[in-house]
């Protein structure tokens, strides 16, 4: 039976703790003699193979590249060494939160689609209701870059958190906000000269083509006002699905993936088990749609008594209980919200063979920004 990946990660986060606390490769040999038959694992174990491989062929003194420069830009003032002063233990008081600082160099403005609704801090907008969204630093493209990036979800907070200063909660962020935020932070660091090589269908030949961030922008749809279910016993109101769900989705598309190559790559094996196989990745879409769904759940409410229902347990036992007319109508509604944004299709003529055909921009920053 195929560990799932959150296993895996688990596994891989302990044995990474483990050998920076002391040093002892045995952390890292037993995840691989562990998981190496893993198709999931490849990433991690390749992480692995580099930091041992320079335990077996030691390098000069390694200097900590990634600390040098969070500290060049996290620190803009030079440490004095002071003499030591023995001072009276203090009580530990909780402080409110420092306010984020804005970069000193200027960024581009975006409207939000979710036009700043359903965070709960006040964000910091222009009078045309726009956002500043500014470059990214050094710190932010490695953390992009590095290998965590693609399964841990506050790496993106953090850069997130450094590019649009004026929005209070990063993870209540909806997916479209974060679309638009994307494109706005590589116009503001390299400006509207982005390129993406796509495969002409017919002819097969790779080219580089142009891709116009300012238009796709300017073209981006608002979320729907109409985000309200009914049904014959509630009014289920729904939001976007917000920046935490975006590692779920991408996790669930990647698993399912795997499976599919999986199925693939058995081109001997017997209608019977094919059928089998397929059912099991279609009743996967099934319930990573239904845990979706109930993460764009804002609130349900009683239409008898009139309760407001917030928790999440039992928003999952009045959906679980739905017909499937009421289901179907609640999906249908949660796909369009999730319409809004950017339009990442853009129309392609290929220069050799003249064949038209649509391509898509994957906005993934860890894609996007590679």
């Amino acid at each position: 039976m195929a560990v799932s990946i959150k296993v895996i990660r688990d596994a891989y986060v302990q044995a990474k703790q483990n050998y920076e606390e002391s040093n002892n490769i045995a952390a890292y040999t037993d995840f691989l003699t562990t998981y190496s038959d893993e198709a999931l694992a490849k990433p991690f174990i390749n992480s692995i193979n580099e930091v041992l491989s320079n335990e077996v062929n030691p390098k000069p003194p390694k200097v900590d590249v990634m600390s040098e420069i969070l500290a060049e830009h996290d620190n803009d003032e030079v440490v004095v060494a002071q003499p030591k002063v023995d001072v009276t233990p203090t009580r530990n008081i909780a402080q409110p939160k420092p306010k984020r600082e804005k970069p000193n160099t200027p960024g581009v403005y975006v409207t939000l689609p979710s036009k700043g609704r359903w965070y709960t801090g006040k964000l910091e907008l222009s009078a045309d209701g726009e956002v500043e969204v500014f470059a990214l630093k050094a710190k932010d493209e490695l953390r992009l870059k590095s290998p965590d990036a693609l399964f841990n979800g506050e790496a993106l907070i953090s850069v997130l958190e450094s590019v649009v200063p004026g929005i209070p909660n990063i993870k209540e962020m909806p997916l479209a906000d974060q679309n638009v935020i994307m494109c706005g932070a590589y116009l503001a660091t390299y400006g509207n000269d982005y390129t993406l090589s796509i495969t002409c269908p017919k002819c097969k030949s790779i080219k580089d083509y142009g891709v116009d961030l300012d238009k796709m922008l300017t073209q981006s749809k608002d979320y729907s006002t109409d985000n309200v279910v009914l049904t014959n016993a509630f009014k289920i109101y729904l939001k976007p699905a917000e920046l935490t769900a975006r590692n779920m989705i991408a996790m669930n598309q990647f698993q399912t993936q795997i499976m599919q190559s999986q199925l693939d790559a058995q081109p001997e094996a017997s209608e019977v088990d094919k059928i089998k196989f397929l059912t099991e990745i279609y009743d996967k879409t099934l319930a990573e749609n239904f845990e979706l769904i109930i993460k764009m759940v804002d609130y349900i409410v009683d239409k008898v008594s009139g309760e407001k229902v917030t928790d999440v347990d039992q928003i999952s036992e009045i959906i679980d209980n739905m017909n499937k007319r009421s289901y179907d109508k609640l999906f249908d509604v949660s796909q369009k919200m999730n319409e809004a944004g950017v339009d990442t299709t853009m129309d392609v003529a290929c220069t050799d063979c003249k064949n038209e055909f649509q391509s898509t921009v994957n906005l993934d920053p860890t894609i996007f920004f590679a």
